[in-house]
């Protein structure tokens, strides 16, 4: 078997991540780190290890689950009780997050332990929308939507938003493609608003629902495919 097959059934991330994972020497085989994407490797005879954890092929399928992210949370792999990994179930696997939402920010995330299912959404190249909620600090006028729709620099890139929608006196709709960081809040500051309060409700055809805060559940193949515009 490929080292960086291994590595993605395994969950540590896609194919081609687990490529320069491996080129770092954050991988070891019996207690060697190794570089050689070319190695083969035998699951059963040779103790592979991330970042010194042991790895296990896994023997069923991915893990799937769509958490209603509370504040106050991280989406990152660090340890520590206030991320988003510690809401889930415990799994041997290796699991991370489809994209992170900031500390301040709540709504949909999507956990899994399939990297390539993860690159597939998250890649620009996918151009998902995902749709946020977000209560600004002012009533929102005609000209603060306009200057929202005409878009800002955010991390030296254009970012224009799909779609800017007052939904109430002081409640908008972002929709956007882009996935740079905290490209809402900073379309929402060009425009001289703060924001109070930001949700993500959707990420392609999926969406957030009525699943309570800090609540998650596993999504079926229907589901996933919902991300992508399919359907079974």
């Amino acid at each position: 078997m490929r080292l960086t097959l291994f590595l993605q059934r395994c969950g540590v991330a896609s194919r081609r991540a687990c490529a320069d994972i491996v080129k770092k020497g954050e991988i070891s085989i019996d207690g060697k780190v190794i570089h050689d994407l070319t190695i083969p490797i035998d699951p059963n005879t040779m103790e592979i290890s991330y970042r010194g954890e042991v790895l296990i092929l896994p023997e069923d399928d991915h893990i799937y689950y769509l958490l209603h992210k509370p504040l106050g949370f991280i989406c990152s792999n660090a340890s520590g009780k206030r991320n988003v990994l510690n809401l889930v179930p415990e799994s041997k696997r290796h699991l991370f997050t489809c994209g992170r939402l900031d500390k301040e920010t709540t709504g949909l995330l999507i956990i899994t332990s399939d990297g390539d299912f993860c690159q597939s959404i998250i890649h620009p190249k996918a151009k998902i929308a995902k749709e946020y909620v977000a209560k600004v600090s002012e009533w929102v006028r005609p000209q603060h939507l306009d200057d929202m729709r005409k878009g800002c620099y955010v991390e030296g890139q254009f970012v224009k938003p799909d779609m800017v929608k007052k939904v109430r006196k002081n409640t908008i709709k972002v929709v956007l493609h882009q996935g740079r960081k905290h490209e809402v809040r900073k379309i929402i500051a060009s425009a001289g608003l703060e924001t109070i309060s930001l949700v993500r409700v959707r990420i392609g055809g999926l969406q957030l629902g009525a699943l309570p805060l800090g609540s998650y559940r596993a999504l079926t193949l229907s589901q996933r495919e919902q991300i992508f515009g399919k359907s079974s």
